[in-house]
C-alpha cells in the first residue's frame, strides 16, 4: 500500500486529524496536565506539506486536507471535518517529549495509524510522519523521494476566523 502517494486516502484524514491533534489541546486535569501538551492548544493550519519527495501546492493541501488544513486540538484529540462528506470526525494523538526527536503517534479506533515526530518553531510546528506498517519512525525531519514520509509545517491560527471556516477564497473576475 502507498498511502503517501495519495493523500485523499487514510493519510489525508491522520494528517488533519494530526493537525487539528496538535491545536486542540487543551489545559490538562489534575495528574493529566503536561506543559509540552499545554503548547498544542490553539487552532492551526498546515502551510507546507511534503509527501515522498513531491512538495504539495497549497491550493491542494486546502482540496485535499479534511477541513482545508485547518483543525483545532483539544486535550490529546484532533476535531476535523472530512472533504468528501462534510461530516465531523476525530484521532487522538500521543507524545513523547522526553525522547530525540520528540515522538507523536496518531490513533484512529482501528489502532495506530501514525508516529513520526515533532518540533516547536517559534509559533510553528514541524511534523514529520510515517505509516508504521510501511516505514521506520522517522529520525530527522524530512521527505525525500522514497522515504515514505509526510513532512508538514503548521503554523498557529486565529479561532474562529472567517479563513478558518472556509477554505474558499475570493477570485477577481
Amino acid at each position: 500500500m502507498h498511502h503517501f502517494r495519495s493523500i485523499p486516502g487514510r493519510h489525508a484524514n491522520t494528517l488533519l486529524c494530526l493537525a487539528a491533534a496538535l491545536t486542540m489541546c487543551v489545559p490538562g486535569r489534575g495528574e493529566d496536565e503536561d506543559p509540552e501538551l499545554q503548547k498544542f492548544q490553539g487552532h492551526w493550519e498546515v502551510t507546507d506539506l511534503v509527501e515522498d519527495g513531491k512538495m504539495i501546492a497549497k491550493e491542494k493541501i486546502r482540496e485535499l486536507l479534511p477541513s482545508g488544513g485547518r483543525a483545532q486540538i483539544i486535550e490529546n484529540a484532533i476535531i476535523f471535518r472530512s472533504p468528501t462528506s462534510g461530516k465531523q470526525g476525530a484521532k487522538v494523538f500521543r507524545i513523547e517529549p522526553a525522547k530525540y526527536p520528540k515522538r507523536i503517534e496518531v490513533s484512529a479506533s482501528q489502532g495506530k495509524d501514525t508516529w513520526g515526530i515533532y518540533q516547536f518553531d517559534a509559533d510553528k510546528l514541524v511534523i514529520c510522519l510515517t505509516d508504521p506498517n510501511e516505514a521506520a519512525r522517522p529520525g530527522d525531519f524530512s521527505a525525500e523521494a522514497g522515504s515514505k514520509r509526510m513532512m508538514m509545517v503548521l503554523k498557529r491560527s486565529a479561532a474562529g476566523s472567517p479563513a478558518a471556516k472556509s477554505p474558499a477564497t475570493k477570485t477577481p473576475a
